[in-house]
C-alpha cells in the first residue's frame, strides 16, 4: 500500500479512480493529504466476498461487519461511487444524491467478432469456459457432466487460469474420467485471440457454485462475450441478474450448477437439437447489439467526468 501510494502521488492526477478496496484506501489518503478527487469503482460485494472465501464460518458475521464499516468510513471521503451491477446499489444508499452511478460492464460493440453467415454448428458440440476457473466456479461439476452426458463427443476448452491451487486435481480428474481427448486447458491469450476461440465455439458456460453471496449476485463479463459471439449460454439458476437476462432474452439454458446431471442434460439438449442451439445464439447476439453493450453504459461514465471537468 505504501508503494502504491508513492506511485499514485508521483502521477499527481486530479482524480484517482480506484477499483479495489486496497487502491480505494490509497485514494482516500490522497484525498485527505493532497485534496484529490477519489472515485471508487465497485464490482463485488466485498464484505461477503472476503468473509466467505477466507474466514471460518463462526467469524464471518464479524468480518462482514468490519469490512462494511470500513467501506462506509472510506465513502465519507469519496466524491463518487461507480457500480458495475445493480445489486450493489443497496450498499451505498447513504451516499448523497447524484454521487452513485450504475455503469454495468457489458461487452463493447466494437469487439463483437464478425460472424460467417454460412458457419455450421454441425459436428461435436464445442463448449468453452472463459476466464478464471476453480472449484467455486464449478470445474468438478462440469467435468463430471461431460463424462455422463449422452453426447460423448462434446468437447470443452478451458481458456484462462485455474487460480485456487487445484490445477493438479483438475488434470487428475480429466485423466480419471477419460476426458483427455475432449478437454483442452489453455492459459491466457491476447484478447483478440481469445475472442476468436469464443467465436469458434457453440456453447459458453458459467458454472458458479451455490453458497456464495457474490455468485448469487454475479454479473460475469464472460456471459456477454458468449452472447456477442452468438453462443448459447449455460448459466446457474441461482444467479439473480444472470437468470433474469437468460430468461428475458432466451439466449440459453439455466442449470443447477451444483448438479452434473443438470449440466449434462443441457449439453445433450443443445447437442441433439442444433436449431435450438442456433436460435439461442442469435437471440443472445441480438440482445447484446440492442441493450447489453458497453456503448449503452459508457455515457454515464463520460457524463460523470464531464461534470468533474466543468467543476
Amino acid at each position: 500500500l505504501v508503494r502504491l501510494y508513492q506511485m499514485a502521488k508521483k502521477i499527481d492526477a486530479q482524480v484517482y479512480h480506484c477499483n479495489e478496496v486496497d487502491s480505494w484506501m490509497v485514494g482516500v489518503v490522497l484525498k485527505i493529504l493532497r485534496g484529490r478527487i477519489c472515485i471508487f469503482d465497485v464490482h463485488e460485494h466485498y464484505p461477503e466476498e472476503f468473509a466467505e472465501k477466507r474466514i471460518p464460518n463462526w467469524a464471518r458475521p464479524i468480518v462482514r461487519f468490519l469490512i462494511a464499516s470500513l467501506m462506509r468510513f472510506l465513502s465519507i471521503f469519496t466524491q463518487h461511487i461507480v457500480l458495475a451491477k445493480s445489486s450493489l446499489l443497496k450498499n451505498f444508499t447513504h451516499m448523497p444524491k447524484g454521487t452513485v452511478h450504475l455503469v454495468q460492464n457489458f461487452v463493447p460493440l466494437a469487439f463483437l467478432p464478425e460472424l460467417d453467415p454460412n458457419r455450421s454448428n454441425d459436428g461435436p458440440l464445442k463448449i468453452i469456459h472463459l476466464g478464471l476457473f476453480n472449484r467455486y466456479r464449478g470445474w468438478p461439476q462440469l467435468l463430471e457432466a461431460l463424462s455422463i452426458a449422452r453426447s460423448q463427443d462434446a468437447k470443452l476448452l478451458v481458456l484462462g487460469n485455474i487460480n485456487d491451487g487445484s490445477e493438479a486435481e483438475f488434470q487428475n480428474m480429466i485423466e480419471k474420467l477419460h476426458l483427455s481427448d475432449r478437454v483442452v486447458y489453455q492459459a491466457w491469450v491476447p484478447f483478440d485471440e481469445a475472442m476468436q476461440k469464443v467465436k469458434a465455439s457453440d456453447v459458453g458456460v458459467v458454472c458458479f457454485q451455490p453458497g456464495f453471496f457474490n455468485h448469487i449476485h454475479a454479473l460475469p463479463h464472460k456471459m456477454f462475450d458468449y452472447m456477442g459471439a452468438e453462443l448459447a449460454v449455460l448459466a446457474p439458476d441461482i444467479a439473480i441478474e444472470v437468470s433474469d437476462i437468460i430468461r428475458t432474452t432466451n439466449c440459453g439454458f439455466l442449470i443447477d450448477s451444483s448438479d452434473p446431471k443438470s449440466i449434462a442434460n443441457a449439453i445433450d439438449q443443445l447437442s441433439e437439437n442444433r436449431e435450438i442451439l442456433r436460435e439461442l445464439g442469435r437471440n443472445g447476439r441480438a440482445a447484446v447489439q440492442r441493450r447489453f453493450n458497453w456503448e449503452a453504459e459508457a455515457q454515464t461514465l463520460v457524463n460523470l467526468y464531464q461534470e468533474l471537468e466543468a467543476e
